[in-house]
């Protein structure tokens, strides 16, 4: 039975890291004008960038700029193999704008390695997880619970995994109401919840959670986000920038430039 992550939300739960493998034979494409879709379904319109690895891992390099193809809203930034980092800035309609900083995660631990653009402090590692907190000024309470399990997941588990992801919010004091997809790019499948949360004091959060095996078929990867604050659309947006830059065993988790095929909706 795979096992669900409910830790205190105060905290930061990141399973660890690798880096990416060089393949000398992979062929860089300049200034491509691929279709980039995040985890909710929003496309949209690369204007300049390279990638490496184009269907497979689709690995960025250099700077970056996406177009949202559905709303007023831009950001750009630099990738340093498949990795967001240094400044991105994010332009939504008005001329508002954000601007975050990126630095790639990882250690060795666990097979893995991601993107983050907070502060993490009060690093805990032991033989599985890290544990880091953060609370960020503009965005509010945010917590990331990261993990990677050598037992793969099964479809057939997924009623048994929704109902232990119900109990486990209840037992935090929330009230809630949530929607459940599976999807699949290429070959591999994935399912998605999005939780919306209400604590005693009729406070707001939300929960995203993205799992499935990764494509190679050698563990199962839950990357969840809690968010208690403002600009639920740009935490949105962050979201789905660091669950596409997670890599397993230096091969990218899910790959944002192959379109999803929804599969169902519960």
């Amino acid at each position: 039975m795979v096992k669900i992550f409910f830790l205190s939300f105060s905290l930061i739960i990141l399973v660890t890291g690798c880096r990416l493998k060089n393949n000398k034979s992979e062929v860089e494409i300049k200034n491509t004008r691929e279709i980039y879709e995040n985890i909710f379904g929003e496309k949209y319109l690369v204007a300049n960038g390279s990638l490496l690895n184009i269907g497979k891992d689709s690995i960025e390099n250099g700077l970056w700029q996406y177009t949202s193809l559905e709303r007023r809203f831009v950001l750009f930034g630099d990738y340093s193999n498949g990795f967001p980092t240094g400044t991105w800035t994010f332009l939504q309609s008005g001329g508002t704008g954000f601007t975050s900083q990126w630095d790639i995660y990882s250690n060795s631990v666990r097979p893995c390695a991601f993107s983050v653009p907070f502060v993490l402090k009060d690093s805990v590692i032991d033989a599985r997880i890290s544990k880091l907190t953060t609370m960020n000024d503009s965005l509010g309470k945010i917590t990331i619970i990261v993990s990677v399990d050598d037992k793969l997941f099964s479809e057939q588990e997924v009623d048994e995994f929704n109902s232990q992801s119900d109990l486990g919010i209840r037992e935090q004091g929330y009230t809630y109401s949530g929607n459940h997809k599976k999807f699949r790019k290429g070959e591999n499948e994935y399912f998605f919840d999005e939780y919306f949360l209400k604590d005693s004091l009729n406070k707001t959060a939300k929960l995203y959670r993205l799992y499935g095996n990764d494509p190679q078929k050698n563990f199962f990867v839950q990357f969840t986000l809690f968010h208690a604050g403002p600009k639920e659309d740009l935490v949105k947006v962050i979201y789905s920038l660091m669950v596409t830059s997670l890599y397993i065993d230096r091969s990218r988790f899910l790959n944002p430039y192959v379109l999803s095929n929804l599969i169902s909706i519960k």
